[in-house]
């Protein structure tokens, strides 16, 4: 699966587990062999909460800042940060969105 696509499909989400499932879907489109330079503790398995999609943007946005300058930028590390961190962006603007709609 395209990592571009998936971003792009969850800007359109409207709620917080249709981005879960574009996350989730992603993750499982990935070749076991995508994983083998990661640990197994780097692995994300399912996601079923805001939280656990906040976490893994912020661990891996923490493992991110161990790698040297001048690293390939495309790495699964970094594939993984981008994903985990348009998913977290994406439920904050519809945890805002729901709050303005409740205001309104």
């Amino acid at each position: 699966m395209d990592l571009t696509a998936t971003r792009a499909q969850i800007h359109q989400a409207r709620t917080e587990e249709a981005v879960f499932l574009h996350v989730q879907k992603y993750l499982e489109s990935m070749d076991e062999q995508d994983f083998e330079g990661l640990p197994d503790e780097l692995r994300p398995h399912l996601i079923r909460s805001a939280g656990d999609v906040s976490s893994w943007a912020l661990y891996f946005n923490r493992q991110d800042l161990t790698i040297p300058p001048g690293e390939g930028a495309r790495t699964v590390l970094r594939d993984m940060l981008q994903l985990f961190t348009t998913a977290a962006h994406r439920i904050a603007e519809i945890g805002i969105d729901r709050v303005h709609r409740l205001k309104s």
